[in-house]
């Protein structure tokens, strides 16, 4: 019998929801009765800003807010779980959460794992990985320690283009967050302009590491790069728990 997944939405929105359809894209099934069954939190206005926390610009840590939403999707029936947000997976935030779980039968999804995994297990020879994402990620290197244990090192694209790339996705008149269906052309242009200078630079691999990303560049390569969502990753990861035998080969 299916696990009952929980998505735990909201930061951002349309990234919850971008979980939930590649879980549904990536599924096996005959009919609409054979999909897993779905329970999708997204409470915006009750999570702390993750970036303010990471990059200690506020104090609040978002992990009991998160908490709180995961046992209330418990309480509904949802055991497999997955947080559609690469910063929550910070070890300061991350491991918050897995240390407040009271219920034994509760498994959460670790993105940044799953994705260090898929790289090492499909791109066996890249040894040089671009990470885009929101400031706190980058500040805080969440993927250093995991890609690191496979000998992959990090590209560090600075913070100038850090700062271009985090006012792309969290501007409040035109970035991704507020526009991504369909985003702003000026907001997709200068991501695509990041993506231009961090190949130029040699990155071998784009990890698409902030699930906004992935709402505006949905290419699996680009220039002949390989592009990796990470929504996508964790929506596998989440089916391989909850229904292992539906999962689609890739």
């Amino acid at each position: 019998m299916d696990k009952i997944i929980g998505i735990i939405g909201g930061v951002g929105p349309y990234a919850g929801f971008d979980l939930s359809k590649k879980i549904l894209d990536n599924t096996i099934v005959n009919s609409d009765y054979d999909h897993i069954p779905q329970i999708s939190l997204s409470f915006p206005s009750e999570v702390p800003d993750r970036t303010a926390f990471l990059t200690k610009k506020a104090s609040l840590n978002p992990a009991p807010s998160l908490l709180q939403l995961i046992n209330k999707a418990y309480t509904i029936g949802a055991r497999v779980f997955g947080v559609a947000c690469n910063q929550v997976h910070n070890k300061l935030i991350f491991d918050n959460i897995l240390n407040g779980l009271t219920q034994p039968d509760i498994e959460l999804a670790n993105m940044i794992e799953s994705t260090a995994i898929y790289i090492k297990t499909n791109y066996p020879d890249i040894k040089k990985v671009s990470v885009l994402g929101r400031t706190g990620t980058y500040q805080t290197k969440i993927y250093d320690d995991y890609l690191k244990h496979y000998d992959i090192s990090i590209y560090n694209h600075g913070s100038d283009l850090q700062d271009i790339l985090d006012d792309a996705i969290a501007n409040p008149i035109y970035g991704i967050k507020k526009y991504s269906t369909p985003p702003i052309m000026k907001t997709l242009d200068t991501v695509i302009n990041v993506l231009d200078r961090v190949i130029d630079n040699g990155a071998e691999l784009i990890v698409l590491g902030c699930t906004e990303l992935p709402l505006v560049i949905s290419e699996k390569f680009y220039k002949g790069i390989p592009v990796i969502d990470t929504t996508e990753i964790l929506a596998r990861e989440i089916i391989s728990k909850a229904a292992p035998n539906k999962l689609k080969q890739l």
